[in-house]
């Protein structure tokens, strides 16, 4: 009788660890789509950034932009990403940009199903939902080669009074807007970064009617992917003492 136990357990046994070979054998698929996982940011296998939510991608800005911590981006680095910013002999990137270390080698990154792709200037972006990324059209995506049926390129830096949200803009337009480019980024909303506003204060001279002290401070406010995390009061940039303003 403990002989036939015996045999009745190495059978189950055995029948067990093949079927769960065979279940991970059948699975691989998912280990090859994401590399890492790490505070809700993945590496794809082609070597970009992929977050799940905005708010994730919001998290991971605010860790770069204004917590300064970069223990992040190294883990990812050996993970596979290789930043934008490493491709130093692309003389037309500017390595100190936010978008030069959020970007892959490619200029790509993937928020939820859209994937963008950032041209060398940092003006424009392209969009691609991830249901038309066949292997012709990323090629197209990366030569920054617009296909209307496919893609969307739209400004980069966005009207300051405009509730900007690539999601939504993506859903309303899956492909086919093509815009012009907005005419600089002075008084606009960047997607990354920091966006100044001066602003003057008169101090009028109860001595000398009429005259003032002046002084110009910039308010500074910080985006991450077009959402204000927060700002804040910079230096003085001006002051003096002359007529008042009407």
């Amino acid at each position: 009788m403990k002989i036939l136990k015996f045999w009745v357990v190495s059978i189950f046994m055995t029948v067990l660890f093949f079927s769960c070979k065979k279940d991970n054998l059948q699975n691989p698929i998912e280990e090859e789509e994401v590399l890492t996982v790490k505070n809700g940011v993945s590496v794809s296998s082609r070597g970009y950034l992929v977050f799940k939510t905005v708010d994730e991608m919001v998290r991971f800005g605010k860790l770069l932009i204004i917590d300064k911590d970069e223990k992040l981006l190294t883990e990812l680095k050996s993970d596979g990403f290789k930043s934008r910013k490493a491709n130093e002999t692309d003389f037309s990137r500017n390595p100190n940009s936010i978008y030069s270390t959020i970007f892959n080698a490619q200029g790509l990154l993937q928020i939820n199903d859209v994937i963008m792709k950032i041209t060398d200037d940092d003006l424009f972006l392209y969009t691609l939902l991830q249901q038309y990324a066949d292997a012709a059209t990323m090629t197209n995506l990366i030569n920054e080669v617009y296909i209307p049926t496919k893609m969307n390129k739209i400004n980069v830096d966005r009207e300051l009074t405009e509730n900007f949200s690539l999601i939504d803009f993506t859903a309303e337009n899956p492909y086919g807007k093509l815009e012009a480019l907005n005419g600089g980024t002075a008084g606009r909303r960047p997607m990354f970064g920091n966006q100044s506003q001066p602003h003057t204060v008169y101090n009028p001279d109860i001595y000398n009617p009429g005259m003032c002290s002046w002084t110009t401070t910039p308010y500074i406010t910080t985006y991450v992917f077009w959402v204000n995390v927060g700002g804040h009061w910079g230096q003085v940039t001006a002051s003096g003492y002359g007529a008042c303003p009407n």
